[in-house]
């Protein structure tokens, strides 16, 4: 009957309308306006008894709800429901018209609890957006106290360098928590300074020890293992970990083949430099030796000399480095890089979505980590839809006419042109079968210039699996001719590094207008030159071709075909796609990529033109 009037009727008012015409107060209302949110919450880690509190506000002055309308809550990690951890949980909550906010508390258990519980709580309301829609919880049986060096996720020292320890419960203690420190036996003679205790008083965090060094031996012994040991008598904040192990490096190691070791390019790769004007902030972050560097000083190395220091991406724990220029993380906990933009093109996004906010961050360290999660994710920028995984692609120095020449977009700090090294000190990590990881510069497209025409340089690849192995860095140049659209041509050079979950330092020199080489710690592992190209190729890497330079790119797609071939086996992701967010923050089998630094250098042909000297870094200091 519902259809039949609906095929008389409406037909008719129709003709109606077109006779009487139409008037915006004919009794037709208004649709309610949906209003922006912010969901908070009170804490990200809790034990049991805690309470979790929500809050949703209405994001605007004088705002409030035009109607009211339900949000929908889920507390998952992956697919699995962990509503368990809670008393009470209400799958829905109903906003009020008129209402500017709302509150939820939601009561975890007493008991039950034995190990960590880490899950995603999120918010969804139909045509409202959520700010913080999705927050990273861990719900443990005890607050626990955690020992660690400062800076020093890895806890590698070497000989004759310091450490600091620290102890931090993730809420302010009702006690003075006290934690006993002794080596273990036959290994006190390595420290100098190792305190006997540390603690945290009453309504404080986090204690940091004073500065302790691992006393050098003067030979050539090797590495080692040394081991501290921890007890405490607090019953309310136990210990995390009984022990940890320290690795020393020994300071008279010899030097090993120039493919496989990167002191051959800095003695001390780890040594962050530090720019005059970051000087208080970075000296009050970082406790340990640190380079002060500025524009036009030689390379470290004297056998570079003739290059010299333009620009560096440090990634310091300051608020300066970090894309919201606060201390304070974002709602996913973590500190987005301020120096890079989005890579978020449709071609970065076949399998996954680029969201940096959530699978990127600057460590306490100084580090920037980024890293996939198999989680539902939105495509971004170029590209629409869901992705089966979230990631996070990046990059920077893209003066690109299109992209409206801003010059005063930090992302496009340094113009890479002929007459510049580049050097990337990276680390591939985790469960990264099917992964590439992929450091790479790129020509700027143009109307009536094509990739493979505009250019592209692989710094380093890593296509692991099956077909190339875990520690194959592919250094490639990509070239084209202008008589076959798509075709393309230049050398590769495939490198087994053996140790690429370690630091290595992959870098590029474009000497000049004429001639490119590329390598991986001291080892020069490829270079072309303009006069090596075959007609009719075209030579895409001077200025003629590429006025406004090459882009800098950091990526971390997969599955990559490269790494698995055509058929991808459907357990390509064995390893890592149980792990949920926020365990993807620590678990060791997260499939990642870190990079520790990134240096520009300029040798006499480097040269910008009748431009501005805005243009060149524009006074941005990332270092």
């Amino acid at each position: 009957m519902k259809k039949i009037l609906y095929n008389i009727l409406f037909p008719v008012c129709l003709f109606a309308m077109g006779l009487t015409g139409c008037k915006d107060d004919d009794g037709v209302a208004a649709l309610p306006e949906a209003v922006p949110l912010i969901m908070t919450v009170n804490n990200q880690s809790f034990v049991m008894g805690d309470h979790l509190i929500v809050d949703f506000n209405v994001d605007g002055e004088g705002l409030s709800a035009n109607e009211d309308f339900d949000i929908y809550l889920t507390a998952k990690s992956g697919d699995t429901d962990q509503t368990g951890v809670f008393k009470e949980f209400s799958q829905m909550i109903t906003f009020k018209k008129g209402e500017s906010s709302l509150q939820l508390d939601l009561p975890i258990v007493d008991s039950g609890i034995t190990s960590d519980v880490t899950f995603d709580f999120s918010a969804f309301a139909r045509g409202y957006r959520i700010t913080g829609s999705t927050q990273s919880i861990i719900v443990s049986d005890y607050y626990r106290t955690v020992v660690s060096l400062k800076g020093n996720a890895d806890k590698v020292v070497k000989e004759g360098e310091s450490f600091v320890i620290v102890a931090k419960v993730p809420v302010q203690v009702t006690e003075d928590v006290v934690v006993n420190i002794k080596a273990k036996e036959g290994e006190a003679d390595w420290y100098e300074n190792l305190p006997a205790s540390i603690t945290i008083p009453t309504g404080e965090t986090t204690v940091e020890s004073v500065t302790v060094t691992i006393k050098e031996d003067g030979m050539p012994t090797g590495d080692k293992d040394l081991t501290l040991l921890f007890e405490t008598s607090s019953a309310k904040y136990p210990l995390m970990a009984a022990d940890m192990t320290i690795k020393m490096k020994d300071a008279e190691e010899p030097l090993g083949e120039k493919l496989q070791d990167e002191r051959w390019v800095y003695l001390n790769p780890s040594l962050p430099f530090m720019s005059e004007k970051n000087k208080t902030a970075v000296k009050a972050w970082y406790t340990k030796d640190i380079q002060e560097i500025k524009k036009g000083d030689p390379h470290p190395n004297s056998e570079l000399s003739d290059w010299k220091f333009y620009n560096a991406l440090e990634f310091h724990y300051i608020p300066r480095c970090f894309s919201n220029g606060k201390a304070e993380p974002n709602s996913f906990g973590n500190h987005v890089p301020w120096c890079f933009a989005a890579q978020n093109t449709a071609s970065a996004q076949t399998t996954q979505g680029v969201n940096n906010d959530k699978y990127s961050t600057i460590t306490d360290e100084g580090i920037l980590k980024m890293w996939s999660v198999k989680e539902t994710t939105n495509a971004s920028g170029g590209a629409t839809g869901q992705r089966d995984y979230g990631v996070s692609g990046f990059y920077s120095s893209k003066f690109a006419k299109n992209n409206g020449g801003n010059v005063t977009y930090a992302p496009q700090h340094t113009r890479i042109y002929p007459g510049m090294r580049l050097e990337v000190r990276a680390r591939i990590r985790g469960a990264k079968n099917g992964f590439n990881a992929a450091i790479w510069l790129q020509g700027i497209a143009q109307s009536d210039l094509k990739w493979p025409l505009y250019g592209e340089i692989d710094i380093m690849e890593n296509p692991a699996g099956q077909l190339n192995g875990m520690n194959c860095a592919y250094q490639t140049f990509h070239m084209g001719d202008s008589e076959t659209p798509g075709h393309q041509v230049g050398p590769t050079k495939k490198n087994v590094v053996t140790k690429m979950d370690q630091w290595n330092i992959y870098w590029m020199e474009w000497i000049d207008e004429n001639t490119v080489s590329l390598g991986i710690n001291g080892q020069k592992n490829i270079t072309i030159t303009k006069s090596d190209l075959p007609d009719p190729a075209e030579w895409p890497f001077d200025k003629t071709l590429n006025p406004e330079g090459l882009y800098f790119i950091l990526t971390f797609a997969a599955p990559n075909k490269w790494a698995l071939g055509d058929n991808i086996p459907a357990n390509w992701n064995t390893g890592f796609a149980s792990i949920d967010y926020t365990s993807s923050k620590t678990n060791v089998n997260t499939p990642r990529m870190e990079i520790d630094w990134v240096r520009f250098y300029t040798n006499s042909k480097y040269d910008i033109g009748d431009r501005k000297s805005g243009y060149t870094h524009n006074n941005f200091y990332f270092y």
